[in-house]
């Protein structure tokens, strides 16, 4: 049901704009985006969780939004996606998280429900 989604990414600006395209193809609109604009993958799983929080924070105060998504598998976000739901009031994924999810759903469709994630 998410419609307009805030994107958080530690990529370089041709990179998040091919995911902008992607997402956009299958109807979700970008209503703001935020990047590290980190070129070297090695240093991406060196962004601070303080650094992500601060981030997705500033987001979601400047481009309303259904939901945030924080991609990229080598952002460290697990510990901070149930405490930044709380705090932004819309579910936050991650790439894994909802790599995870995705997985299971295919071992069993009706066992595993969306990736909603709260406080």
């Amino acid at each position: 049901g998410v419609r307009r989604l805030n994107l958080l990414s530690p990529y370089v600006p041709q990179v998040s704009d091919r995911l902008v395209s992607v997402l956009g193809g299958h109807g979700i609109e970008i209503a703001g985006r935020a990047s590290f604009n980190e070129a070297e993958e090695a240093a991406v799983a060196r962004i601070s969780g303080d650094s992500i929080v601060q981030a997705a924070e500033a987001l979601a105060r400047s481009a309303p939004a259904d939901a945030m998504f924080l991609s990229c598998t080598n952002l460290r976000t697990a510990g901070l996606l149930g405490p930044l739901a709380g705090r932004l009031g819309c579910p936050v994924w991650s790439s894994n998280h909802v790599l995870a999810w995705h997985l299971l759903h295919l071992c069993d469709a009706e066992r595993y429900p969306s990736p909603e994630v709260s406080a």
